[in-house]
């Protein structure tokens, strides 16, 4: 997950938000592939999710947090949601391998205006859009819930294009969502899987910059302005890592999944549990201070 500023905005984060990828039983390397995916989402139980027996859709197998694996007699289906979203793409597509459904997202923190008004905005905006449109496709929708606020969705679920956006914060209901939009595009079958390959093919770097300029192409097209005046539309996220992949993949899922936690965490005043918990006790004073000696020097 990729994040930047700009004017209009305080900060936007970008990634793949789902992804469903099955791979069939007579493909070369399949096994492999199989077992390999299958110890990538056994890797959540170290982090203290549960591992839980489950089948969906005819796929029988193990649900790890957001990481799903199952097989049937002649094909596994892969399917991860949420910050992992991005890594499980990445690691595991290939050319022959089916994407049956991917979702991108943009997650935009406004500065001038609520969550509520901007997606009540949009809906104004798309649905005068559609109404001077003779094609009379894609209809806007918007959508109340207690639970999660203000939704418009254009598509449909089961159809192969969605977008939709909502208050991140009230649906989510994590701190670090608070005041933010998401805007998402759903995408399924032969749609996914040619978007997915474009991802691919940019590179990993590149890639962030491809789910971003997706999604805003894709809203801007219905009328609706993410940004909202931003000045560079094209900057690289500064934050990103030159570092190897494995080590870039790492630093991504910390500042995706570790550090919302470690923020909440301080807010309710048990940061140095959740340091204890991270294990930093049993590295040495010198070590820990070589550390803060780096962050100096790249502030």
């Amino acid at each position: 997950m990729s994040v930047e500023q700009g004017q209009g905005y305080q900060y936007v984060e970008v990634g793949v938000d789902w992804v469903t990828i099955t791979l069939q039983a007579e493909r070369p390397g399949y096994r492999d592939w199989a077992v390999d995916a299958g110890k990538w989402v056994r890797d959540g139980v170290q982090r203290g999710d549960i591992e839980k027996a489950m089948s969906i859709n005819g796929y029988r197998g193990f649900m790890v947090g957001s990481r799903f694996i199952g097989s049937r007699d002649y094909d596994t289906m892969l399917r991860v949601s949420g910050g992992s979203a991005t890594e499980g793409l990445w690691e595991y597509w290939r050319n022959d391998a089916n994407i049956t459904r991917l979702d991108l997202q943009a997650t935009v923190w406004p500065l001038r205006h609520t969550p509520g008004y901007i997606v009540k905005r949009a809906y104004a905006m798309t649905k005068e859009k559609w109404t001077a449109s003779k094609a009379k496709v894609g209809q806007p929708r918007f959508l109340m819930d207690h639970r999660s606020g203000a939704t418009v969705m254009i598509g449909s679920p089961k159809s192969r294009f969605m977008l939709r956006l909502y208050d991140k914060g009230v649906e989510s209901q994590q701190e670090h969502y608070k005041g933010a939009v998401r805007y998402e595009l759903q995408m399924r079958d032969e749609l996914s899987r040619m978007v997915a390959k474009n991802l691919i093919e940019r590179g990993q770097r590149g890639l962030q910059m491809a789910v971003r300029d997706t999604v805003l192409r894709e809203c801007r097209q219905r009328g609706i302005e993410p940004l909202e005046g931003a000045v560079d539309e094209y900057a690289v996220a500064s934050s990103l890592k030159r570092e190897t992949p494995d080590v870039e993949r790492k630093l991504n899922w910390l500042t995706a999944q570790v550090a919302p936690t470690l923020r909440f965490m301080a807010s309710k005043g048990k940061l140095p549990e959740a340091l204890l918990a991270l294990g930093l006790w049993q590295y040495t004073d010198e070590q820990l201070q070589d550390a803060i000696d780096t962050l100096r020097q790249i502030e």
